[in-house]
């Protein structure tokens, strides 16, 4: 696509209501700042859309996202095909779980050289109160098999090391204290016991990232010793240590969130993020340019670029990879 980047980003409808009261926008930028063009998707629809992801499965890149239709109380999960320049009518997805009244069922997808594609999900039954994070998997990215119970938590992420190797992230705890926790598989059955991303308080968002070298970095949020969120990363090595802290934002800049990277032709990192404009209501896109990875040494040689404002007004988005 010459060089152009596409996002994908989820604008609330109502500012007061859930975040479900969405629609998808996908906006391309040109020399990886300049908003060249923009549109709403599926803009004739009486459903919210929602939690817009890209995955690339093959050589055909994909928009994954949450559907809700208010009419029947119903959600879904569902995709369509991108094509650098139009968009499919969407298709649901296929999985064995009931998905009705599931207001909120946020969605994540996963994929590995082969073709495979994981999904975690978050499932609650309307009769109880845990929220669970489930996982199912895909040979064709539309048909998904029996779903794993992982966890009670929230904010489930998957992906992949370049050796087939697996990695789930997810966060728990309350607001002000949460804690997040990655855990290692060879099967995607049988999973490692839980550990700390950081020993850091109050973490949240936290996001695997395929490098360079094949191994993961994690990215995600931290507050430190201050009231602002600012972003940080680290490496994940196959045996399940970590890697340095590296910080990417600045508290000067304000709070910071839901961090999501991809990675440029030329080897650089852009990591698309939310700035807090007015707390709970009002959010602006940031993006920061990063050369290479996560150091695996104390020693930072990373440069780290502020791209600055990019869109405002935006709660979420997904960039493609």
């Amino acid at each position: 696509m010459n060089g152009d980047i596409w996002v994908a980003t989820e604008q609330w409808v109502h500012e007061t209501e859930m975040p479900f009261e969405s629609s998808i926008l996908v906006t391309q930028l040109k020399e990886q700042s300049r908003v060249i063009a923009s549109k709403k998707l599926f803009a004739d629809s009486k459903r919210y859309f929602y939690n817009p992801q890209f995955l690339k499965i093959g050589e055909t890149v994909f928009l994954y996202f949450n559907a809700f239709d208010p009419s029947t109380d119903t959600a879904s999960f569902e995709r369509s095909s991108f094509d650098g320049h139009s968009f499919s009518p969407p298709e649901i997805l296929i999985l064995n779980e009931n998905l009705k009244s599931q207001y909120r069922p946020w969605i994540f997808v996963s994929s590995f050289e082969k073709g495979t594609v994981v999904m975690n999900y978050e499932w609650q039954d309307p009769n109880a109160e845990p929220n669970y994070i489930k996982m199912a998997v895909s040979s064709d990215g539309i048909h998904f098999g029996p779903s794993l119970t992982m966890t009670i938590a929230v904010m489930g992420r998957h992906s992949f090391f370049a050796n087939g190797l697996q990695v789930f992230t997810y966060q728990n705890g309350d607001v002000n204290h949460m804690q997040d926790f990655f855990s290692l598989s060879r099967d995607g059955v049988e999973w490692s016991s839980p550990a700390l991303v950081s020993l850091q308080r109050n973490l949240h968002d936290t996001i695997p990232f395929r490098r360079q070298d094949g191994k993961v970095d994690l990215y995600y949020i931290a507050t430190g010793s201050g009231p602002a969120f600012s972003v940080f990363r680290r490496v994940l090595e196959p045996d399940g240590t970590l890697g340095p802290e590296q910080e990417l934002t600045n508290k000067a800049d304000g709070s910071v969130m839901e961090p999501h990277p991809t990675r440029l032709p030329d080897g650089r990192v852009l990591v698309i993020l939310t700035k807090e404009v007015v707390q709970g209501s009002n959010y602006d896109l940031w993006g920061v340019y990063v050369d290479g990875d996560a150091p695996s040494r104390q020693r930072l040689n990373s440069r780290i670029q502020s791209v600055g404002n990019i869109i405002k007004n935006f709660f979420y988005y997904v960039i493609m990879e």
